[in-house]
């Protein structure tokens, strides 16, 4: 099952697994750590956004 991603538009610089906890959204990064971003982050950037 391939649950990582990618940001085609380079926003975010390494695959990352997305994480949805209340109404914030976390970035898991494949290296270890995360980035928060707010949910309509994902609305935005769906277009971006693609499996590797």
């Amino acid at each position: 099952m391939n649950i990582w991603f990618v940001h085609a538009g380079g926003k975010v610089k390494e695959p990352f697994c997305p994480l949805k906890i209340g109404g914030r959204l976390f970035l898991l990064l494949r290296s270890g750590g995360a980035l928060p971003k707010p949910l309509e982050w994902l609305q935005k950037e769906k277009a971006y956004i693609r499996h590797i």
